[in-house]
């Protein structure tokens, strides 16, 4: 094995001799062996290992084995499971064979000993074959346990500094894998190498400047001259000039992305330096094309749109993917124009729809406050696409600016599309006519307004319903409380999601609790009219508003407080079936009604095969982009380290 190690390493560094970067290795270590070799008394596990062992005694060693394979699933390093599979599989010499290598491999410990109690001893002995298959296994293990020892030593020995960094970190990764590899099934011998491997890893960092510096040279890039003057020097005329271009806006959307996502405040790991300046020109490259890429498109009618033959709609959503040639479209009166890569069905279906939920939140706020001014609903497939575009949030899924509504859609409906349309165009209204109000209102307000109608066509959003569950987890997560109700009204939440759930709740609690008889939806009118004089004390506000003592509203603060614990906790009590003290909560609507009937949108584009996110890590999706092009232009380095 030392031989093979060296022989590998010398050509793999032959290999990757001109590469000068560095890159994470991966091929992460196992933490805790602890459930792959523990068989406890109780469990699912044990339950199986229990139903092989009686068939066993019972003479059935056929009928045992599937028991016991389904014990060792969960933990397919138990010395004590292998050895009764190798008990049942005296009826079958080659399985002896293969499954006392297994138990040896496993029972073995970290200084390559196999220790034997008695009755160990006697169950083998009591099986054709299984003492010489024994020996035969001791002596595989001896190997691989010197196998695992040597391909520790070999990654530990790798500097994490110098030159041909890049290439002593892909035989890192390679060398890791191949351990994981060579100590499967032997959790002794890889548990004791492992944090020391891992350790090392953690020293190869990824070179961002590098990264940084090579995408920049990419969004520089001249274009190639289209003169065809046969006296001009030409270097590949139109389609050379599309590529490079492609490329140009390609790099300049992953370097906008990444310095939108390195401000993230929640993002996990290590925080690097962003792009800094470049992430600004990358702005004004983008603004600039976008700019042409829109005056030059052919703005569809919902008409033309509609015309086309399937074949048509399919070769319209291949030539309208990026945003070189986006798909724009605008809707029936104008009010809207629709930008998207995402395809014909996206395209059509928005313009189409979106003028509805503009009408109906027009009613809502009793005026329209645009007086025909042109909104931009922009509508991209992929997360990273919303980060480059300036999502405010990694996990946001749209964001408004000015007139312009930026959501993602993928594997959706066009009615679900709304939903999502109709909350962000509720900040775009209470921008204008509500301004200043605190986050739990703007987002709770917006999530009211996405949650209460049925049909995209209804005039009216439904006023009598409660979204249970909602005010429900409001409770679950501590709001029921005073302090953390202050925090909410405050504006001084841990987690700013919260003000989706909780402000929804608030929201509805003081438009509609209690729901006979609101006490306090006459005062909501005069808190939204006036919140400017909320910006300095947002509590002293709210129950300057809230508590007046007016029509049968509360005098002080602890009062309210009881009815907004009240109106959380029904909920939640309501939930867990406990229903004496609040059958008030019949009185609401629990759903809008029935909504439209709508299939999946089948735009390609749509088809996300992004993961659905926890808290992301710096460069998560703009890396994979990042890769894919600097390799195309041959920057092997940059390549290597994104």
């Amino acid at each position: 094995m030392p031989n093979s190690c060296q022989y590998l390493a010398v050509a793999a560094l032959v290999t990757c001799a001109p590469l000068v970067a560095q890159c994470p290795p991966g091929a992460n270590m196992p933490r805790d062996l602890a459930l792959e070799t523990t068989m406890p008394a109780d469990g699912p596990a044990s339950t199986r290992r229990q139903t092989g062992l009686t068939a066993l005694d019972g003479g059935r060693p056929a009928e045992a084995r599937p028991h016991l394979f389904a014990a060792l699933e969960f933990h397919p390093s138990s010395p004590e499971l292998l050895l009764d599979l190798v008990c049942a599989c005296a009826d079958d010499p080659d399985l002896v064979q293969q499954w006392c290598e297994r138990f040896v491999r496993a029972a073995t410990d970290d200084r390559g000993r196999l220790k034997l109690d008695a009755a160990a001893r006697k169950r083998l002995a009591a099986v054709d074959g299984a003492m010489d298959a024994l020996k035969d296994a001791q002596a595989l293990t001896k190997k691989r346990f010197a196998a695992i020892s040597e391909l520790a030593k070999f990654v530990t020995k790798q500097k994490a500094k110098g030159k041909d960094l890049a290439s002593r970190a892909l035989l890192v990764r390679w060398a890791s894998e191949l351990l994981l590899g060579v100590g499967e099934g032997a959790p002794n011998a890889l548990g004791k190498v492992a944090a020391e491997v891992d350790g090392h890893q953690a020293r190869y960092e990824p070179d961002y400047e590098l990264i940084y510096d090579a995408l920049a040279d990419v969004m520089r890039a001249p274009l190639p001259s289209t003169d065809e003057d046969e006296s001009a020097p030409t270097t590949g005329g139109d389609e050379a000039a599309r590529l490079v271009n492609d490329r140009r806006v390609r790099a300049a959307r992953i370097l906008l992305g990444l310095a939108r996502q390195v401000r993230f405040k929640d993002l996990q790991g290590v925080r690097p330096g962003g792009p800094g300046k470049l992430g600004d020109e990358a702005r004004a490259l983008l603004e600039a094309e976008r700019k042409v890429d829109v005056e030059q498109g052919k703005v569809w009618t919902i008409a033309e749109l509609e015309d086309m033959t399937d074949d048509e709609a399919l070769r319209f959503t291949e030539e309208h993917r990026d945003w070189h040639n986006p798909g724009l479209a605008l809707s029936p009166n104008g009010l809207y124009r629709v930008e998207t890569i995402c395809g014909h069905g996206t395209l059509l279906g928005a313009a189409k729809t979106i003028e509805l939920h503009h009408r109906r939140l027009a009613n809502h706020y009793g005026k329209d406050p645009f007086d025909g001014r042109r909104g931009v609903a922009r509508i991209v497939p992929e997360v990273d696409d919303l980060e480059t575009e300036g999502a405010p949030y990694w996990w946001a899924a749209g964001f408004q600016a000015g007139d312009r509504t930026t959501v993602r859609f993928s594997w959706g409906t066009i009615p679900g599309l709304g939903r999502t349309l109709t909350h962000e165009l509720t900040h775009r209204f209470d921008g204008v006519l509500r301004p200043f109000l605190p986050s739990w209102y703007v987002e709770g307000h917006a999530d009211w307004t996405g949650a209460h109608y049925a049909k995209m066509a209804d005039e009216d959003f439904v006023e009598d319903m409660l979204r249970i569950g909602t005010p429900s987890r409001t409770f679950y997560k501590g709001y029921g409380s005073k302090r953390k109700f202050e925090q909410l009204l405050k504006g001084e939440v841990d987690d700013y999601r919260d003000n989706y759930v909780a402000g929804y709740s608030l929201y509805t609690f003081l438009r509609t609790y209690p729901p006979k008889n609101p006490r306090y939806a006459a005062a909501l009118p005069t808190f939204e009219k006036n919140a400017r004089a909320g910006q300095r004390d947002p509590l002293g506000y709210f129950l300057s508003t809230f508590c007046d003592g007016e029509d049968g509203r509360p005098a002080d603060f602890d009062e309210l407080h009881e009815d907004w614990r009240a109106f959380v906790r029904g909920c939640y009590d309501w939930l867990d079936r406990k229903r004496e003290d609040n059958q008030w909560i019949r009185d609401y609507r629990h759903g809008p009604g029935k909504g439209d009937n709508a299939p999946l949108v089948m735009d390609e584009p749509t088809w996300s095969w992004g993961r659905s996110r926890a808290e992301p890590f710096y460069g998560q999706e703009h890396a994979a982009q990042a890769t894919l092009l600097l390799g195309e232009v041959g920057a092997l380095d940059a390549t290597i380290a994104a």
